[in-house]
């Protein structure tokens, strides 16, 4: 039965690559989208989409939580521009297509000095605002959400 329970779970995974440094994308449940960013090995930055609710972006350093579930919040430096908790903006479109066509990324967290992100493949990863693939829902962003 064990041997029955990892096949499955090997089958289920097989598709799922993270790069040791770079962004990837994987599916979970339903309708969600997983976009993760990893720096040497570890996971710094996942962005959460559900096509019904709005998106959750969580940040993990130094055993700290930031972001949607966290009281602490998170910020990123998009080629320049500062977007404080981009999982709250209400230009929603704007912070995405301008994070896609990044050159350059930085996480901004309370009490930590900037980590740059990897920008390769960016374009590639996160699906564009209108693609079928896009499900990605900010709260102000879409009449059936409101920011409380």
């Amino acid at each position: 039965m064990n041997r029955v329970i990892a096949l499955l779970v090997a089958l289920a995974t097989s598709g799922v690559v993270a790069e040791e440094n770079g962004w990837s994308s994987s599916w979970g449940p339903g309708t969600q989208a997983n976009y993760t960013v990893t720096l040497a090995g570890t996971t710094l930055l996942t962005i959460i989409c559900r096509d019904d609710a709005p998106l959750t972006m969580l940040a993990t350093v130094s055993g700290r939580d930031y972001g949607s579930d966290s009281r602490r919040p998170l910020a990123l430096l998009v080629d320049g521009q500062r977007y404080d908790a981009p999982y709250r903006q209400g230009d929603f479109p704007t912070f995405w297509e301008a994070l896609r066509n990044a050159t350059s990324v930085a996480l901004l967290l309370p009490s930590n000095p900037p980590i740059d992100l990897p920008t390769s493949h960016l374009a590639e990863v996160l699906p564009a605002i209108g693609s079928p693939d896009n499900n990605c829902i900010a709260p102000g962003s879409s009449p059936d959400f409101v920011t409380q």
